[in-house]
């Protein structure tokens, strides 16, 4: 080592050294800053993933809650709960037999029970897991059981404006619930452990935060990372080999070779590779490798990174879009009308809601497989979006229901847009899917300004009511949203019940009659039979406390009445009645009004073959529109038939509007014969009425009759005819031979 003017003058292979140790020291750090930002990016998309599955199990928490709660309420609302809460002297039975029947309640569904309005249960049974009283807290309330988490709730069954009748109690195993209810993608369901869970309830919006939920791990970025790593070590073992080569062959003529690569290692991690020294190579075969590497390497780290950037935007739009069809899904659509809220803010600025239903969509996936099903969905979404307006929107926000929102668009807009659509649909040929039905859809639209922009629930909750009023038999398949329609109770129920009877209405499908006989106390024989409804549904029979709210909630009892009288026809035709018994059929108020209705009237009259033929009309009908339902009847009289006021009793009950209601047979309710049977002043009073009506020249038939006691007790009472399941239940088969007659 000497020393100069300028400082020490050291060997060759000393700067080799320092060189060496420099670059390797370089190259260190660039791979350690690397390995950090891949690690990093590797712990981001973890922390996506988590929250990914933790917002999926949300969703389908919140939606299994809403499920359980709606059939908590459809219950309240049933018949026949009313009933038990006004007489719960067959509860136990109807318990049993009806409410806890196979294919009442889901499967999910353990225990469901009836506590009155004091919160006292209408029953306790043996091993009973409900509550002793409501109410409780919280409601709804989860807890542990063993493995499972059982979700409890109650719901009021409304009587007046203050107090409810009672409730309705359900409890429910929640994790299969959820597991009818979703399909995850991102969430490992099957990974859910319960055991760390307290056995005390707690409530529903604290559970995420009590269990661990795992995602499911994506085996691409896995493999993706690992070849990365492996990539990186290689390439340094590399660097390293040849910066140990570099000390031993290399002489001075490589100094400035050195130094131009050590430069374009620093620009290279600091990011300012100009073009030029992209391009420029180096004098040495092994130190042009060197840089190639570097060079490759870098890219490879580039490409790394944009193909982490496609990673994260196809992510974004797997949450964001419909696979099937490519739309908006229901999540991007709540997400922009939040941010259109914050951007109209403060202006004013009329905004269309368009929201697009498939008729009979079910009928269409179930006929002809879920493939072509798939195939009319696409359609759909193709059409809707190639008639939107350019950076309009299309969301597909479940099954066969899409939706848009359309900004500065009006009523005439709307309407113009909407024609459209149908147009486009009409348009299509479905035939080459093997479709050979029409394919049509409803329209449902809400007009809202900026200014009073509602709550998205209750804008689409008034095209949802829009749409269902399209969807009505003789109706444009386009509607506009109308304060009045908010009158209509019950316009949304089961898209099952709904389908039904649209079928039922429509095309006269899934009617199927079932028959009770009435049976003449003097002469022991049956003299009638009435026609009792049932719809058939995926196999299965809808009872009428399932499906008539959903024609009286569409006015459809004209169209409903009309699919009556052609089933009970064809079964005329067919002779499944036998010789001498009578028929009875039941009428709604509209129907009774309605020209086509009598028309059909005529008609079954026409092929009864001298049948003794009933009309039954329930007491409302006729004091409501007296004198118009007179007129009615009148008709109906002259083309055979006699008339028979229902439910005498249920309603109003006064003798004198009856004295004025031109019929021929009084039916006592069932709530009436069982006063009755219950003895006391109740039945002395009901026996004088049914007495003086028996007087009177009216035949009275005693509903509910189910033994020979209750039957003994109603011929005392002086009544002239019975009904019940003693001699006989509701069935296809018209009339048992054991019902003929009675000894």
């Amino acid at each position: 080592m000497k020393r100069s003017g300028r400082g020490f003058i050291l060997p060759l292979n000393a700067y080799l050294y320092a060189l060496a140790a420099t670059m390797a020291l370089l190259l260190g750090l660039f791979g350690w800053a690397t390995l950090g930002e891949i690690q990093e990016t590797g712990e981001r998309l973890d922390r996506l993933e988590h929250a990914l599955a933790r917002e999926e199990f949300l969703l389908a928490l919140s939606d299994t809650v809403d499920r359980i709660q709606g059939i908590a309420e459809r219950l309240a609302r049933w018949d026949e709960v009313r009933q038990q809460l006004q007489d719960s002297t067959y509860y136990s039975y109807w318990h049993q037999h009806r409410l806890r029947k196979t294919g009442t309640l889901p499967g999910f569904i353990l225990e469901a029970g009836l506590y009155d309005g004091n919160g006292a249960p209408l029953a306790r049974f043996h091993g009973d897991p409900l509550p002793e009283r409501i109410p409780f807290t919280p409601n709804p309330r989860i807890w542990r059981s063993g493995e499972r988490l059982l979700i409890e709730l109650s719901h009021p069954i409304p009587e007046g404006p203050h107090s409810p009748a009672g409730h309705v109690v359900l409890q429910a195993d929640l994790l299969e619930a959820i597991r009818e209810t979703f399909s995850f993608s991102r969430l490992d369901f099957s990974a859910i452990d319960v055991r760390d869970m307290p056995e005390h309830a707690v409530a529903v919006e604290t559970l995420p935060g009590m269990l661990h939920l795992r995602p499911v791990r994506s085996m691409a970025r896995q493999e993706f990372m690992e070849a990365v790593e492996q990539a990186m070590i290689r390439l340094t073992l590399l660097v390293v080999f040849l910066a140990l080569a570099l000390l031993a062959f290399f002489s001075l003529l490589v100094r400035r070779p050195l130094t131009r690569l050590s430069e374009f290692v620093t620009k290279l991690r600091k990011g300012e590779l100009s073009e030029e020294d992209m391009l420029h190579s180096q004098p040495i075969a092994e130190l042009e490798a060197i840089r190639a590497s570097l060079q490759d390497y870098h890219l490879q780290l580039e490409t790394a990174r944009l193909d982490l950037d496609e990673r994260n935007r196809e992510l974004w739009e797997l949450a964001h879009k419909d696979p099937l069809t490519g739309s908006w899904n229901r999540r991007a659509f709540e997400r922009d009308w939040k941010n259109l809220r914050s951007l109209l803010d403060g202006t004013r600025m009329e905004i269309a809601f368009l929201l697009f239903d498939c008729d009979h969509f079910k009928a269409i996936n179930d006929s002809y497989g879920h493939q072509v099903g798939d195939e009319v969905i696409r359609i759909i979404a193709s059409r809707i979006q190639q008639v939107l307006r350019r950076g309009d929107r299309l969301y597909r926000l479940g099954g066969d229901e899409f939706a848009t929102l359309m900004l500065e668009c009006g009523r005439e807009c709307a309407e113009k847009l909407a024609e459209r659509c149908l147009q486009a649909m009409h348009e299509e040929d479905f035939s080459r899917l093997g479709i050979h039905e029409p394919v049509h859809l409803s329209i449902g639209i809400a007009i809202s300004d900026a200014g009073s922009l509602p709550d998205l629930s209750e804008l689409k909750r008034r095209a949802d009511t829009a749409m269902y009023h399209a969807k009505r038999p003789g109706t444009h398949h386009i509607c506009f949203h109308e304060p009045q329609m908010d009158e209509d109770e019950g316009m949304l129920y089961s898209s099952r019940a709904i389908h039904a009877v649209q079928r039922a209405v429509r095309h006269g499908e899934g009617v199927e009659m079932h028959y009770q006989p009435v049976f003449d106390l003097h002469e022991e024989r049956v003299i009638y039979l009435e026609a009792l409804a049932r719809l058939k549904q995926d196999g299965e029979l809808l009872m009428p406390g399932q499906f008539l709210p959903t024609v009286e909630a569409h006015r459809l009892e004209e169209e409903f009445d009309q699919a009556v009288l052609r089933a009970v026809s064809e079964d005329q035709e067919r002779g499944r009645f036998p010789e001498g018994v009578g028929l009875s059929v039941n009428l709604s108020a509209s129907g009774l009004l309605s020209k086509r209705v009598m028309q059909l009237l005529g008609e079954l009259a026409g092929i009864a073959g001298g049948r003794f033929l009933v009309l039954e009309i329930t007491e409302t009908t006729l004091i409501t529109r007296l004198q118009d339902a007179t007129r009615q009847i009148r008709l109906a009289r002259e083309l055979g038939y006699q008339v028979a006021l229902d439910d005498f009793g249920s309603g109003y009950s006064s003798l004198r509007y009856l004295a004025s209601m031109p019929v021929d047979i009084i039916k006592f309710d069932i709530s009436m014969t069982r006063r009755i049977l219950e003895g006391g002043r109740q039945r002395e009073m009901i026996e004088g009425i049914a007495q003086m009506i028996g007087r009177a020249g009216y035949r009275t038939v005693a509903e509910g009759i189910e033994d020979e006691q209750a039957l003994e007790i109603i011929r005392r009472a002086g009544f002239s005819h019975g009904q019940g399941y003693l001699f006989g239940k509701p069935a296809r088969d018209t009339l048992p031979e054991t019902t003929v007659a009675r000894p």
